[in-house]
């Protein structure tokens, strides 16, 4: 089995300690699931949350990845999916197992 991850990040000045977000995608055969992605509160609604969105969501078509799995832990996030193309097809339910 072979995990691979792509990472991708959004500088608005070339400069090494610039970087205004970051993201991640994990393509495991067919699929790549989103997430990570994030922006500072102070930095929001400017376009970088969705450029590496974007990056990240269309970085690997030439794989095989067919389909992009979004994890979006609020409505804010959803809105962003779509905007870059996804489109809503289902949920997910995600188990926790409790320790005690």
């Amino acid at each position: 089995m072979r995990l691979e991850t792509l990472e991708a990040s959004y500088d608005t000045v070339p400069r090494a300690d610039s970087t205004v977000g970051a993201g991640t995608a994990a393509p495991r055969g067919r699929t790549s699931e989103l997430m990570g992605i994030g922006v500072p509160p102070g930095l929001r609604r400017a376009g970088i949350g969705t450029a590496i969105t974007r990056a990240l969501g269309h970085a690997r078509p030439e794989a095989g990845v067919t389909t992009t799995f979004p994890s979006a832990g609020n409505d804010a996030a959803a809105s962003i999916y779509r905007r870059v193309g996804l489109q809503d097809v289902g949920t997910a339910c995600i188990f926790g197992a409790d320790d005690g």
